[in-house]
Order: C-alpha cells, then sequence, then structure tokens
C-alpha cells in the first residue's frame, strides 16, 4: 500500500488461561481527505465540474481513503457519487471543521478548513492577469486570493504545460516543480 501502517500495541485477556497477553499489530488508517467540489454544486456542466465529479468518483473508490466533499455554495445533490459525505463551509469552518489529512482544491479555491497539506489544482491562470472577461475588481479579487492559496500549497497541480510555465512566469512556483 502507499499508506504507511501505524503499529499499535494491545492487550487483551485471553478466553483460555484468563492472563494478560500482549499483542502487537498494524492498523491502516484511511486518509481524511477534504476536496473544495463548490464548482461541481453550483453546476454540473463545464469542465471544472467534470474534474471535480470525476477526481470524486475515482476517490470514493480507493478503500484506504475517507473523503468528503465540501461546498460553499451549490446544490448538494450535484455530487451524486456514492461514499461521499457532502458538508457545506463557511466562516466559521476553518475552526468548528475537523483536521483533514489532506485539502485539496478541485475548483480554484481552498475550502477553509483546518488540514496537514495542502493541494491545489488549477486549471488556467487568466485571473492572474489584467482581462477583459472579468470586471476588474472581481479579477484583483480573485488574483489576490489565487496567489494566496498558490502560496500556501504544499503541492500544485496545473493540468497543463501552459499553465505550469505561467506559474513559473509569474513566479508563483519554483521552477523545479
Amino acid at each position: 500500500g502507499a499508506f504507511p501502517s501505524l503499529p499499535v500495541s494491545f492487550n487483551f485477556m485471553s478466553t483460555d488461561t484468563l492472563k494478560e497477553k500482549p499483542v502487537k499489530f498494524s492498523i491502516r488508517q484511511k486518509l481524511f481527505l477534504a476536496f473544495g467540489a463548490t464548482g461541481l454544486l453550483i453546476g454540473l456542466v463545464g469542465g471544472i465540474a467534470q474534474v471535480c465529479y470525476h477526481s470524486l468518483r475515482m476517490v470514493a473508490k480507493h478503500p484506504d481513503l475517507r473523503p468528503v466533499a465540501l461546498y460553499r455554495r451549490g446544490d448538494p445533490d450535484n455530487v451524486k457519487v456514492q461514499n461521499i459525505p457532502v458538508q457545506q463551509t463557511g466562516l466559521l469552518s476553518r475552526f468548528r471543521s475537523p483536521r483533514y489529512d489532506i485539502v485539496h482544491a478541485l475548483c480554484h479555491r481552498l475550502p477553509s478548513v483546518r488540514s496537514e497539506k495542502v493541494i491545489y489544482t488549477t486549471h488556467d491562470v487568466w485571473s492572474l492577469y489584467p482581462n477583459t472577461y472579468q470586471p476588474a475588481p472581481f479579477q484583483k479579487k480573485l488574483e489576490a486570493r489565487m496567489r494566496n492559496d498558490i502560496f500556501r500549497s504544499d503541492l500544485i497541480i496545473a493540468d497543463s504545460e501552459w499553465t505550469r510555465r505561467k506559474l513559473h512566469e509569474l513566479n508563483l512556483v519554483a521552477p523545479d516543480k
């Protein structure tokens, strides 16, 4: 397996001798994963929604993972993936939610929760530049949030070579990553 086993010692009473006998064995602890899936809950159509859906489907099949789909707004019924609980996040989620092993932003926004490691997937970087597709105040707000999320991340996934190059050009990611 890809995940380490945790050695745990237990003492138990034998039914035959009623004496304590130490027993050592390993437990595989499931990784507790949170996926930012707001893009899917807002709508089923679109590339980012499809990335969210298919990522959750693949994770749900893995027996060593305990995934949760997090969203800020949208329709929780859009997550039609068996064994994936859906949880809404809000202003106090960072303080009230459980601590996840890994949080993975699938749609350009890190969920506001506590985690040991952070993964950020970016599909494009056009919001990091002034552009004609977004009003200037919205673009500046999104740019600041994306930069902050990228800097906070332990791992960044760029889904194209062009996006990876642009992240390097903007000095958001070290060239060796």
